[in-house]
């Protein structure tokens, strides 16, 4: 019987490893932000009703100075970050679509 003295690098096998957890979590991560982008739109939509409403029952509009102009989008990101926004036509549904891509 001959003895085997070869030894076997796992090393490679472990990178592999931890390059597809990375890309799981990346992706995981930008699942998640995509949610909570889609949850803050439902809400500003839902304030944007509730003061539509609010000007019809007082019968006025509010004052000027009270009054963010839209469309606005506040993005906290890297300076060399390169942000990809969409616009629905009527000018009330930013989209910012997120990729599986490290930030």
């Amino acid at each position: 019987m001959h003895a085997c003295n070869h030894t076997v690098d796992f090393r490679p096998l472990a990178r592999i490893r931890i390059v597809v957890s990375a890309r799981k979590y990346t992706h995981t991560l930008a699942r998640l932000l995509a949610r909570i982008v889609h949850g803050q739109q439902i809400a500003f939509k839902n304030l944007l009703r509730r003061n539509e409403k609010a000007e019809e029952e007082a019968g006025r509009e509010p004052h000027p100075s009270s009054i963010v102009q839209l469309p606005f989008v506040l993005v906290n990101a890297d300076r060399r970050a390169v942000i990809n926004c969409q616009m629905a036509d009527d000018r009330c549904d930013p989209r910012l679509p997120f990729i599986p891509a490290p930030f």
